[in-house]
């Protein structure tokens, strides 16, 4: 069983990917789309920076690292773990805009 780590940490139970699957990951024609459209983004973005004098900016946020120096603890934690996954769902409620909230 793997963990896999979502977008708002929770750690959710997925069964073995086969190998079949693995191969064919990234090769669509919808993933060589979305590669070239992020291509053109970046191009497009620098290229407005360059027209506002917004290099250095866009420089930094360009070449931003996210900082994975916790990886080892985490990996460790999910190699721990000896039951599956446990519902912690935590509800809030947000106002809609009916109710007067925003």
């Amino acid at each position: 069983m793997l963990l896999v780590h979502a977008l708002i940490n929770y750690k959710i139970s997925v069964g073995p990917i086969f190998p079949s699957i693995w191969e064919r990951i990234g090769k669509s024609d919808a993933d060589k789309a979305r590669r070239e459209s992020e291509v053109r983004l970046r191009n497009d973005a620098e290229t407005f920076a360059e027209q506002h004098a917004w290099q250095k900016e866009c420089v930094e946020e360009q070449s931003h690292v996210p900082n994975y120096s916790e990886n080892v603890d985490e990996w460790k934690e999910i190699v721990d773990v000896t039951g599956p996954p446990v519902n912690c769902e935590e509800s809030e409620h947000m106002e809609s805009s009916e109710d007067g909230g925003s």
